[in-house]
């Protein structure tokens, strides 16, 4: 990679090891965002142009006058959303380096190191006209340290690579931190999903190991299924409720082997 293809932003960071990569606006991604813009305000103020003339000749409220009316603040909403998205990722970019991640957001640098990363949070908003139309997806990643907290921009080129690579790369730290405190008898919660060594916590519901046969996820929920479907109908939950969701599952799999291989006895039982 040649000096003069760094922004100066990040040529001279301390202890960040060396630069690997760096993921910049792409140029599609923001055209694709703009044409939301327009598509959504478009659509805006043409609801609102056709409302009255539908009202009149349709001699009242009707459902098709119902479903434009409570399309109107949808498509503003959209709009004004992927505006302000927009406007504040314009031109921010992400470089990897050997130790660890810088982000560029306007004029302000935000690094951190891969050990210091202890939340990932991932989400895919799916916007549908009408209820029924695709309208194009958002994805919404948010990492955070003890010291900072950041929203990678959705417009940068190969999101999706950025977001696997800091995933692979925060997972080991991650999931030795959490590994220990199961081992010293401590609850690790993951956002709406708590586990300790014996189960797992979801809201009011507690599910021992023992009675759970797999983990994992599928269509952005996660799962877990339980060996007897009579006994309950086991936990799905979306990714995007969940705090590092590859430790949960990790651990959760460990677990569960565990607790079969060793004979760990149900909830029923300890009741007994």
């Amino acid at each position: 990679m040649q000096t003069t293809d760094i922004p100066p932003a990040f040529q001279s960071l301390i202890g960040m090891g060396q630069l690997q990569k760096i993921y910049k606006p792409r140029g599609i991604s923001v055209l694709t965002e703009i044409s939301y813009i327009v598509f959504s305000f478009g659509m805006f103020f043409l609801s609102l142009y056709y409302i009255p003339i539908l009202y009149k000749t349709s001699n009242g409220i009707t459902v098709e006058v119902l479903v434009i009316a409570l399309s109107v603040p949808l498509m503003l909403y959209i709009g004004v959303y992927i505006l302000r998205r927009l406007v504040s990722w314009w031109n921010n970019s992400a470089a990897v380096y050997q130790n660890g991640l810088a982000y560029l957001h306007g004029k302000e640098v935000i690094t951190f190191k891969w050990s210091e990363i202890d939340s990932i949070k991932m989400e895919a908003i799916n916007f549908r006209v009408f209820g029924y139309v695709p309208f194009g997806q958002a994805r919404d990643y948010r990492i955070s340290s003890s010291s900072a907290d950041l929203r990678l921009a959705s417009t940068l080129d190969q999101i999706d690579d950025l977001m696997a690579e800091i995933r692979q790369r925060v997972f080991p730290s991650m999931l030795e931190r959490a590994r220990q405190e199961l081992d010293s008898g401590r609850t690790v919660r993951f956002g709406l999903l708590a586990i300790n060594q014996y189960g797992i916590q979801w809201g009011n519901d507690y599910y021992p190991w023992i009675d759970l046969s797999t983990d994992g996820i599928a269509d952005g929920m996660i799962h877990y299924v339980p060996k007897e479907r009579r006994s309950f109908r086991g936990i799905h939950l979306a990714v995007s409720e969940i705090e590092n969701p590859d430790v949960l599952l990790a651990l959760s799999n460990d677990m569960i082997k565990q607790s079969h291989q060793t004979g760990a006895c149900s909830l029923s039982e300890r009741k007994e």
